[in-house]
């Protein structure tokens, strides 16, 4: 059974298979089926939406984005 999980499965459900109770079998339509799933995926509280980060630069600010000298550069290195 090592390398067949089907008979390991098959084995277990046997095993564990109490004749004892009954089979309720309900019948249900496809409306009461789409009622339910309409129901289930109704919340009574509200959901918080997250507020997106801007991460993008001002373009006002020139900083980083303005002509630099020699001097300048030398003075960096």
């Amino acid at each position: 059974m090592r390398k067949c999980s089907r008979k390991a499965w098959n084995l277990i459900c046997k095993l564990g298979n109490d004749h004892t109770t009954s089979k309720l079998h309900t019948n249900a339509t496809a409306n009461q089926v789409a009622h339910q799933l309409v129901l289930n995926g109704k919340t009574t509280h509200r959901v918080k939406v997250k507020s997106k980060i801007d991460r993008s630069v001002p373009l006002s600010d020139p900083t980083f984005t303005r002509r630099f000298s020699e001097e300048e550069l030398k003075d960096g290195i």
